[in-house]
């Protein structure tokens, strides 16, 4: 669940200049993590990117991505503005239905579709956040695979291993963006940062139970 870096309705890349060295870092953080995971992410099982089948299902999915980050929600969280797009929808859907290929590639393509197209994302913040979205994406692959296993989908296992897999992205996001603001702001406090990101999960996996109803039906 990827929510806007704001605070108190300064966004991190606007107002006074953001430490270009914090999101950079953060940045290759974050592409650390994604070369670490891969080789523990699962093969392709079933029809790849080189069919027109596959193809086809790897666009739609781009499509669902891009309209869960254009169509977002606007809330309040402990008197902070927050930005929460509703992308555990097409993640559940992906993990239960996609090739590991299709879903990173839905990902990359669907977030980069919206944030250049919609959002005019250019530069250190286009960067920072396809960075984190395909992190987002090899997490949830590998976790998804550890706890379901040899277990079949629309099984009790299967839920569990989708509650896991949003859940631990959506910590990663929470960790992620709650890094950057508060060496944005210059006050970083460790207390402060995990009572922010604690709030992540919760909202993700509340959004994730609307993602088992339609894959259930």
């Amino acid at each position: 669940m990827h929510r806007a870096l704001a605070r108190r309705g300064t966004g991190l890349f606007l107002g006074r200049p953001a430490p270009w060295w914090s999101v950079i870092g953060v940045i290759l953080l974050l592409l650390s993590l994604i070369a670490a995971l891969l080789p523990l992410a699962p093969v392709v099982n079933g029809p790849g990117l080189s069919t027109v089948g596959g193809q086809a299902f790897l666009v739609g999915l781009a499509a669902l991505y891009a309209l869960a980050e254009i169509f977002v929600l606007h809330i309040q969280v402990n008197r902070e503005a927050q930005t929460l797009a509703l992308s555990e929808i097409p993640l559940v859907l992906a993990l239960t239905f996609a090739t590991p290929g299709q879903l990173v590639g839905g990902v990359v393509l669907g977030s980069a579709t919206a944030y250049v197209l919609h959002r005019r994302q250019r530069g250190l913040k286009l960067a920072y956040n396809l960075s984190l979205k395909t992190a987002d994406a090899i997490v949830s692959l590998v976790v998804f695979d550890l706890v379901l296993g040899d277990g079949a989908t629309l099984t009790p296992r299967w839920m569990l291993a989708c509650y896991v897999a949003v859940a631990a992205a959506a910590l990663m996001d929470g960790l992620a963006t709650q890094v950057v603001i508060g060496l944005h702001e210059r006050s970083l406090s460790v207390q402060s940062m995990l009572r922010d990101v604690a709030i992540y999960p919760s909202l993700a996996l509340a959004v994730a139970t609307l993602a088992v109803v339609v894959a259930y039906a």
